[in-house]
């Protein structure tokens, strides 16, 4: 499984700007510094250290359970997120807090609740039209298929913020051919032979069926990539009994999470790689130590 979209910004406003990066026990004198840093690891990418983070927060306090929940969000624990994040609003997290909506939002999408999620960043849009929110509405806009809207809302998050928000690189269908099949082109000849034995299918996004075939938290709908079926040591029998082994590689969210074309023609590869890794049997750790990741 590749990597969902990494693009799509921070909530809107940066909580530790002007704060040392610094977070030992040391400096945190109150629950605020707590807070700030474990926003900031959460926009970091790291949720391990936002929860290791938390503990230090009283566990009625509404601001720790968000923040739980939007770091299980990220470890794809969406049962602990839903949980988490439905605590923090009994224990009185208004409806409209803006780190709340966001983290509402986030969490509806990986559910596949689009409409809903897409209503709560146009509630957030209406106190903070910020690049990261417009990208998100932007995004449910294409989810929903409305390529349009979404391309306006897209080029007005570029207006805002241009370096976090640029414009979004495109290919044609035969231009995104090209690539994959150079890609191939140059992969060695027992991972070329392999790529023979299993379908290869260029999608806008992944769909709400694909992720109910498996895990839901899984298969995000900014999921860049994903191999379903058997794999090769499955065997033949396995291979043949059930859906035939697919690779699945997703344009509009390979379009999204890059900067430029070229970033695009190198994800696509990676993407291609990382997928074909998981036909041939090697879970992430492999796929990585394959050099496919």
């Amino acid at each position: 499984m590749a990597k969902s979209n990494d693009r799509k910004g921070d909530r809107g406003g940066d909580r530790s700007k002007g704060r040392p990066d610094d977070r030992s026990k040391d400096r945190y004198a109150d629950r605020e510094d707590v807070l700030d840093d474990a926003w900031a690891a959460l926009d970091d990418g790291d949720p391990e250290e936002s929860l290791r983070l938390i503990k230090r927060l009283s566990s009625d306090d509404p601001s720790r359970s968000l923040l739980e929940a939007a770091a299980r969000c990220l470890t794809n624990d969406l049962g602990g997120a839903r949980r988490a994040f439905d605590r923090a609003r009994s224990l009185g997290m208004p409806s409209d807090d803006p780190d709340s909506l966001w983290t509402e939002g986030e969490l509806l999408l990986r559910e596949w609740r689009i409409a809903d999620a897409q209503a709560s960043f146009q509630t957030l849009a209406e106190s903070e039209r910020s690049a990261g929110v417009l990208e998100r509405l932007s995004f449910c806009a294409e989810l929903l298929g409305d390529a349009a809207k979404g391309a306006t809302l897209m080029e007005e998050a570029s207006a805002l913020d241009p370096e976090s928000a640029p414009p979004i690189p495109h290919l044609s269908a035969e231009e995104f051919d090209q690539v994959l099949h150079e890609a191939i082109g140059d992969l060695p000849d027992e991972f070329r032979r392999a790529v023979d034995a299993v379908r290869l299918v260029v999608e806008p996004f992944p769909t709400r069926e694909l992720a109910r075939q498996g895990d839901p938290a899984e298969v995000a709908p900014d999921i860049l990539g994903l191999f379903t079926g058997a794999s090769l040591l499955d065997g033949e029998h396995e291979m043949t009994a059930g859906p035939p082994p697919t690779i699945h590689v997703f344009q509009r969210n390979l379009e999204r999470t890059c900067i430029d074309h070229d970033e695009l023609r190198e994800q696509i590869r990676i993407t291609l790689y990382h997928e074909l890794g998981h036909f041939l049997g090697f879970d992430e750790e492999g796929v990585d130590r394959m050099g496919l990741g």
